[in-house]
């Protein structure tokens, strides 16, 4: 039988963004760049620059922005 750590190996290449827990994932970026003092000052401008441009976006929230867009449209 699988063990987790098989699961989840087998997985990551095409589902990391999923399986990874996000909170985590920028304190360790934050962490090891040291470019921002917190990771929610990090969080705040990777939010800011994906506002400004859809190239950056994740795919899920570039969808969510186009049926916004549709419905406020439709009103």
């Amino acid at each position: 039988m699988a063990t987790q750590r098989d699961l989840v190996q087998d997985r990551w290449d095409e589902e990391w963004l999923e399986l990874v827990d996000p909170k985590i994932l920028l304190s360790l970026l934050q962490g090891r760049t040291k470019v921002f003092g917190k990771h929610q000052i990090l969080k705040k401008a990777l939010m800011t620059r994906a506002g400004q441009d859809q190239q950056v976006r994740p795919p899920g929230v570039e969808e969510f922005r186009i049926k916004l867009e549709r419905l406020r449209a439709s009103v």
